[in-house]
């Protein structure tokens, strides 16, 4: 099985990359890769009468069966290129935006923020868990078990694993903060924050004074941020660290080939995307598996354009995406190459093969040359005269990005599922 990261979400599948317009990446085994050359449309057939009018969040595909989920869910036999089932909530409930989980032969989703399970060779579903109605964002799938962020009672966070068959509670681990952790390498990454004592200034104790009317201790309690590894298994800390001063952020993590790539961040004053801050992704940070720095890299003022991704281990690379694409060596951090012909947005959707960077921006999906960053192709798929009609709008739109089983690029455009691949007849209408 491949292996899967995510920075929000994470997903195991069985073959190929899944790129998603949800925050959702997949690494899969070296061998997996694109065409060198410009692909060549394979076939198209309708999946779904209505999918021009549906915000579909993710394909997830296997080697036969390709499904699609928006409200509801639609499994598409990639051999026929029929459907076989669609799923929808009794009530009628749409399901949430966030992206599904394939784990085995169950597809686990969020409904509202009651987390379900749905076993597709049964197509039964159920709840399957009651106790999870304080979810913060779907789960991350891996090793027989399911990883996600929920917040307590006593507005307390954790992190809590269970299995992914029984939904019983493995372990669970306090004062995690809102972020998607990353499963791999025999790692669970996340950031911690651990309570430290430390001295107060001067100003504080003076204005503390002020303030209380009497002498008040020297010493206060603050929440302190560490990039921790635990053992997915267990739950057990593997090590944790923390950035070198107060003022920086880990954010932005990714795993894979035996290290821990971390985007170390410093906020600056100025005008952000939210009127108060801008940032400044400082550095690159690479650990090995026991929490030791092997190197660093200076990223300078990184700006706001930061793709929601942000970092890729796969092939012995590092990509780095903000503004611009910069590839770095694994093993020593020394720069590969940088390009800028892709602009990297907020919105950006990038993923990695063995001989590709994939990049997807509105309507066109890029691919640059893993070793060199240059342009190999790209592709822009087209709704039908029709359907550009209905939706009374101009231009092609990709309703989600594609997934790649065994070198055929998969694209849900408008109604129709669109098979790219190299050579082959156009079946294009």
């Amino acid at each position: 099985m491949s292996k899967s990261i995510t920075i929000q979400i994470a997903l195991l599948l069985t073959t190929g990359i899944l790129l998603s317009a949800c925050k959702t990446l997949r690494v899969p085994e070296k061998h997996v890769a694109v065409p060198e050359t410009q692909p060549v449309e394979l076939w198209r057939a309708v999946v779904d009468e209505y999918a021009a009018y549906k915000d579909y969040n993710n394909l997830i595909a296997n080697d036969s069966t390709l499904y699609m989920k928006a409200g509801s869910i639609k499994a598409v036999d990639l051999k026929t290129r029929k459907p076989i089932w669609t799923y929808a909530h009794r009530s009628g409930a749409k399901l949430s935006d966030d992206n599904a989980i394939l784990l085995g032969n169950r597809l686990y989703f969020l409904m509202g923020r009651n987390l379900m399970s749905y076993n597709v060779s049964t197509q039964k579903a159920k709840y399957y868990n009651d106790s999870c109605d304080l979810l913060r964002e779907p789960p991350v799938g891996g090793y027989g078990r399911l990883y996600f962020g929920q917040n307590g009672p006593q507005e307390d966070e954790f992190l809590r694993c269970v299995d992914a068959i029984t939904g019983k509670t493995q372990w669970r681990t306090y004062s995690y903060s809102n972020h998607i952790p990353v499963v791999g390498d025999s790692l669970l990454v996340d950031i911690i924050y651990k309570k430290e004592i430390v001295a107060k200034t001067p100003a504080e104790m003076e204005e503390e004074m002020k303030e209380l009317g009497h002498p008040v201790a020297p010493e206060k309690e603050v929440q302190v941020q560490y990039l921790a590894a635990l053992h997915p298994i267990t739950g057990q800390e593997v090590f944790s660290c923390k950035a070198d001063s107060s003022e920086y952020y880990y954010e932005k993590y990714a795993v894979g080939e035996g290290r821990i790539v971390s985007l170390c961040r410093k906020s600056i004053a100025g005008p952000g995307r939210h009127g108060a801050w801008g940032y400044n992704f400082a550095h690159v940070v690479c650990l090995d598996r026991q929490g030791n720095e092997l190197w660093r890299y200076d990223l300078g003022r990184a700006g706001e354009r930061i793709s929601q991704e942000s970092a890729i281990i796969h092939g012995g690379r590092v990509y780095i995406f903000y503004d611009k694409t910069i590839t770095l060596d694994l093993s020593t951090g020394m720069p590969l190459w940088t390009s800028e012909l892709i602009p990297i947005r907020h919105t950006t959707v990038v993923s990695a093969v063995s001989n590709a960077l994939l990049i997807q921006n509105d309507r066109v999906i890029s691919a640059l040359n893993a070793k060199t960053g240059k342009l190999m192709w790209e592709l822009r798929p087209e709704e039908t005269a029709k359907e550009q009609k209905e939706r009374g709008a101009s231009g092609s739109k990709i309703l989600l990005c594609p997934d790649i089983i065994n070198g055929t690029i998969y694209v849900l455009c408008g109604s129709q599922l669109i098979a790219y691949g190299q050579g082959g007849v156009s079946e294009a209408k």
